[in-house]
């Protein structure tokens, strides 16, 4: 504890036992699995141009979501867990049921919440095999004092199939198995969820006080950064006000 505490240091540690940590596919920075759709992405909507000029003669920008750092941002946040086995999911439409089928023998990887347990949300009458599930994960988090983890769905993959709840633990203090709740969301699949596949995004913080403040007033500051916005065409933001998060 003390080596993993030492100070000025900003870790999370993923645990598991021996014999899923040697077979099962082990957490990773979310930076390393961008999706192929975003990577073949053309940084300009149409030709090579960034002002695009509208019908009407107007100009637009014609800059694509490959120059919004804000969403690369989402998608590079944090640390993925993966579906530790290939799993098989069939859903019968007709029975309102879905099933999941699995082949290793070291922990049942999907399990169920019974659906009085989400009965007063708006979803609960809709759900694809009429109860909630959830991923048993093996792997435990770990974070240094004042530290919490952020575990939601992960951001801006457009997953379709299911949907795992948001949460956060603070994982400072609690060190056991996290499990993610989800839906299954598609009525009409039948195939293969593989391993290595990231079903749930962990994004450490800070714990910290916050008081809201309103106003009606607009600094200056905010004033000048109109300028270097509309100055520019690309990487305004990146120039100026970005700041580089890493997470290893």
């Amino acid at each position: 504890m003390k080596n993993f505490f030492k100070f000025g240091s900003k870790k999370i540690k993923f645990t598991a036992k021996p014999e899923f940590y040697n077979c099962c596919p082990k957490p990773i920075p979310a930076g390393k699995i961008v999706p192929d759709w975003f990577k073949q992405a053309k940084k300009y909507g149409m030709g090579n141009c960034p002002i695009h000029t509208l019908d009407n003669g107007n100009n637009t920008t014609n800059l694509t979501v490959k120059q919004c750092v804000p969403f690369l941002d989402t998608l590079t946040a944090g640390y993925f867990i993966l579906s530790w086995c290939d799993i098989f999911v069939k859903t019968l439409p007709e029975e309102n049921d879905v099933q999941f089928k699995w082949t290793t023998q070291m922990e049942v990887p999907i399990n169920t919440h019974d659906k009085s347990q989400i009965q007063t949300m708006p979803i609960a009458d809709n759900l694809v095999g009429g109860i909630a599930f959830k991923f048993n994960t093996p792997w435990f988090i770990e974070t240094p004092p004042g530290y919490s983890v952020l575990i939601t769905h992960p951001w801006n993959r457009f997953e379709e199939r299911w949907e795992i709840f948001t949460g956060i633990i603070d994982t400072d203090s609690y060190q056991g198995q996290i499990n993610f709740p989800f839906i299954w969301k598609d009525k009409h699949f039948e195939g293969t969820i593989p391993a290595g596949t990231p079903i749930a995004q962990v994004i450490p913080f800070k714990r910290e006080d916050w008081e809201m403040e309103l106003s009606n007033e607009v600094p200056e500051k905010y004033k000048g950064n109109l300028d270097k916005l509309v100055n520019r065409f690309e990487n305004v933001y990146r120039n100026n006000w970005w700041k580089k998060k890493k997470y290893k």
